[in-house]
């Protein structure tokens, strides 16, 4: 069906970041939040700012994100987020997204 949920994006995420060979070449080929990629103006100078390495995906009335974000103590979160169809603009949405990014990373 050509279709994936969160829940399982992030048990493959969380997978990755389990083997020793894998993770770290894939790690460091997501863009960071405030520096690379579609994702380099957002969360910018937030503690997410350099913290979270993630992929966007946008489509019509879509915006998701699936990555890594460490919390202050240096746990590392996997995690998968999808806004369909929401009532909010696209920048509302990111900016919703990014408010969440933000609250990972003050995690203690």
């Amino acid at each position: 069906m050509n279709s994936i949920t969160t829940h399982q994006l992030v048990q493959m995420l969380c997978e990755y970041a389990k083997d020793s060979a894998v993770f770290p070449s894939f790690y460091k080929s997501l863009p960071v939040a405030g520096e690379t990629g579609t994702i380099r103006k957002l969360a910018d100078g937030t503690e997410a700012d350099g913290n979270l390495h993630a992929k966007s995906g946008t489509m019509a009335r879509v915006k998701s994100y699936a990555g890594y974000v460490k919390t202050r103590s240096g746990k590392m979160l996997c995690f998968a987020m999808i806004g369909n169809n929401t009532l909010w603009t696209e920048e509302e949405l990111r900016d919703k997204f990014a408010n969440l990014f933000v609250l990972m990373a003050k995690l203690p």
